[in-house]
């Protein structure tokens, strides 16, 4: 892999990619549900490029079923990017982690969805793999300069139950019970030394009653509550926003040291991300 100083793209001042960020955030805020698809539709497959260097961006869908045409269309899009480049130079860019792969393709996908098919196509063509999320422990820590620690708590909380729902995971014998104490002494591993959260009880129970304290209503755990972070509903809803703005901020940063270290990129990642990011690459590659 070559390593090279030059600036391939040009950089954004801080202020001006949080800038950036911001304002396509409340452009899709500002959207009714058929307008997002449509700007959806236009917006968050794209790829960029200088005389010096490229990507190409594909916003996925969080989706676990193989048979989703959505499959399909991103092997269509990585071989076509893939086609007469020297792939010591190409990288592929996931959100969350890197996913373990198994021999088989549709597992993965039901495993980690869009994740694991484009990690699994990657390692395949010897084209290596990289993550482009901002530390959790930095990102929390973030947080807690706007938010109290049970809230920040019970957001990630509410995060990662999702994937407890997701249509076509994998489902195995656990209970929602046991899954919730699965990834609750995740979160006391990953929190419990910061300072704020050395006394915090990551327990279901305290869960459930900081629900209450927040919602008002007894916890039902098939009622989904909604965290979208550009609804005002609760200040889930605002802890949603400011995680994902810093997420945001993060990838872009993270994109942009990789190109300007001579990787190009294929990216897959959330199609909202994707949206998001978008103007500010663009600007960069101007």
């Amino acid at each position: 892999m070559r390593k090279n100083k030059t600036e391939f793209i040009r950089s954004l001042t801080d202020d001006e990619l949080y800038k950036s960020i911001s304002e396509q955030d409340s452009l899709l805020a500002s959207l009714t549900k058929a307008q997002l698809e449509r700007y959806k539709h236009q917006n968050s497959h794209y790829s960029l490029s200088n005389e010096q260097t490229t990507l190409e961006y594909f916003g996925a869908e969080h989706i676990f079923d193989p048979k989703n045409p959505q499959f399909s269309s991103i092997e269509r899009a990585f071989n076509a990017y893939l086609f007469g480049k020297d792939l010591t130079n190409v990288s592929v860019l996931v959100e969350g982690s890197v996913p373990a792969t198994t021999n088989n393709i549709e597992q993965d996908i039901r495993f980690t969805g869009e994740r694991g098919f484009i990690t699994h196509l990657a390692r395949d063509k010897g084209v290596e793999v990289k993550c482009i999320e901002p530390d959790r422990v930095a990102e929390a820590v973030f947080l807690l300069e706007q938010f109290q620690p049970y809230e920040i708590e019970y957001y990630y909380y509410l995060r990662a139950i999702r994937d407890y729902f997701r249509l076509g995971r994998i489902q195995d014998e656990t209970s929602f019970e046991d899954y919730s104490k699965q990834l609750l002494k995740k979160h006391k591993q990953l929190y419990g030394g910061l300072e704020e959260f050395s006394n915090f009880d990551f327990s279901l129970e305290n869960i459930i009653k900081i629900h209450k304290d927040i919602i008002g209503s007894e916890f039902d755990p098939n009622a989904r509550l909604d965290i979208n972070p550009r609804n005002t509903n609760t200040v889930i809803n605002y802890i949603s926003k400011a995680s994902s703005n810093f997420r945001d901020f993060f990838h872009v940063r993270a994109i942009e040291g990789l190109l300007n270290e001579g990787y190009i990129l294929f990216i897959v990642n959330g199609y909202e991300h994707a949206i998001v990011q978008r103007p500010a690459l663009e600007t960069m590659f101007s």
